[in-house]
């Protein structure tokens, strides 16, 4: 092995890509933006039951691509955001422990960027949660 060449000039400064959201309704909490990123957005509410509802819904009318699981459950959304995909339902007040448990979306956008959503959430379905609140939903997501 030969002796190490020169240095090569610095790289560009990493950036923080990564983001936090949460969301802390009681009964009746009106569908209320969660978070916007880079071409979608999330939506949430709870019911008058204290129960959750989330939604990704399109913010680019050109086609992307969702992906989305939670629980068992998962969806494909191969023209997300056209006219007749604007939105991606996540968890309704029907859903599982285990689907709110574990949510996790995937968005790319039609000009390349990827989105990824990871989220949790509880309602009065779980029992009283201690929070102060009916409803929650957290996560973190990141963009590149």
């Amino acid at each position: 092995m030969g002796p190490q060449g020169v240095a090569g000039p610095p790289g560009p400064g990493g950036g923080n890509n990564a983001s936090q959201f949460v969301f802390r309704g009681d009964v009746n909490t009106p569908s209320t933006t969660v978070a916007t990123f880079d071409g979608v957005k999330l939506l949430a509410s709870c019911n008058a039951l204290g129960r959750i509802s989330l939604n990704a819904v399109a913010l680019n009318v050109a086609p992307g691509i969702v992906t989305e699981r939670n629980g068992l459950n998962f969806q494909i959304i191969p023209r997300f955001g056209t006219a007749n995909t604007t939105a991606a339902i996540l968890l309704t007040p029907l859903s599982s422990a285990s689907s709110r448990a574990d949510v996790t979306v995937h968005y790319v956008s039609a000009n390349g960027a990827n989105t990824t959503i990871s989220a949790a959430a509880v309602d009065l379905a779980d029992g009283p949660n201690g929070l102060g609140q009916a409803c929650i939903v957290e996560g973190t997501a990141t963009s590149f």
